[in-house]
């Protein structure tokens, strides 16, 4: 009765930064030329997928390379080719790694210094986000370059949930890139507050406690 019925099966995930904020436009391809876009939630899916078959999946977004890019982290990677900053933690070694060379130079740092001040408008030899394999395990945490990106299932035998990814905004190290449409919404609101205090006070020099700028 179920001769001629293709059995398939879901493949499913999310992809999010490390510190958890959910990242929207992710587009997730896979080796059948099929593609799925991750929703505000961090998530996608792909439905009807034949069981048995190899799959693999590569994340891809490489849009706003500004985005989370300033000043700040210009003088975080500055400090750290000088010696005066240590970066351990591997994903913001990740994001310091400019040029994707797998290692941190004075290289990045001119490639960075020219984004910022309108040289280039995206980076030259990277993607403005990459994508680790949630729960990667690395060789040595001390250089997180060779990670694994695309995702690999051998045979499809079941569905596969929770296919997830962890993003990393190229350039941004000190952590504050908007991750999805909500994000986006809450840092233009923040900053619409703190100009709205700076007004504030300027226009009333007496103003103290109640000018404060919120957090």
């Amino acid at each position: 009765s179920c001769s001629g019925i293709e059995e398939t099966a879901r493949i499913a995930g999310t992809t999010a930064t490390h510190s958890g904020e959910m990242i929207e436009d992710v587009i997730i391809n896979s080796n059948y030329q099929l593609s799925a876009t991750t929703g505000e939630d961090g998530r996608y899916a792909f439905t009807q997928n034949t069981m048995y078959q190899r799959y693999e999946l590569a994340p891809y977004k490489n849009d706003d390379p500004l985005n989370g890019v300033s000043s700040r982290d210009l003088v975080i990677l500055q400090e750290f080719l000088i010696g005066i900053r240590q970066i351990s933690d591997p994903f913001i070694q990740i994001a310091a790694d400019i040029n994707g060379d797998g290692k941190i130079t004075a290289l990045d740092l001119v490639d960075l210094r020219k984004l910022l001040l309108g040289y280039e408008t995206e980076f030259p030899s990277n993607d403005s986000w990459r994508f680790i394999i949630k729960d990667f395990e690395w060789d040595d945490i001390r250089n997180p370059y060779d990670f694994e990106e695309i995702n690999g299932i051998t045979s499809l035998d079941k569905d596969y949930m929770d296919e997830d990814w962890i993003g990393v905004k190229i350039g941004d190290l000190s952590g504050d890139a908007f991750a999805n449409s909500k994000d986006q919404l809450s840092t233009i609101r923040r900053s619409e507050s703190l100009r709205l205090n700076i007004q504030n006070r300027k226009n009333i020099p007496w103003q103290t406690k109640s000018g404060q700028f919120k957090n």
